[in-house]
């Protein structure tokens, strides 16, 4: 992946309240870097993704579906809200509302690829 886009998605992760202590963090970038490279239009994160990621950390799909899923929460209450509604301004029906792990994975890749 290019070393942009990597700078971009750390940048992004950051502003969203997610740092690298976080074990979701690396989760949740490998998840959008699978998306980005993905020539599939339709992805099954519970079949296909969250397996891919478990496989390569060596830990079960549920852990990573757990982990992303306290990352995401974790993160927003902290994120930089003006941030997170320029990314997600027409997927979330108010400020308070938090993305699930597929929107917010599948709305930051295309972010990302969009820039």
């Amino acid at each position: 992946m290019h070393n942009n886009v990597e700078k971009k998605l750390s940048q992004a992760l950051l502003k969203f309240g997610i740092s690298p202590s976080i074990k979701g963090y690396h989760y949740i970038s490998e998840a959008v870097r699978i998306v980005l490279n993905s020539q599939e239009i339709t992805i099954s994160f519970s079949k296909e993704l969250y397996p891919e990621i478990a496989a390569l950390f060596n830990v079960t799909a549920m852990s990573v579906e757990r982990s992303i899923r306290n990352a995401i929460h974790t993160g927003y209450v902290h994120c930089d809200v003006e941030f997170a509604h320029s990314v997600f301004h027409n997927t979330l029906h108010s400020y308070s509302d938090i993305p699930t792990n597929t929107i917010f994975i599948i709305t930051l890749a295309q972010w990302i690829k969009f820039q």
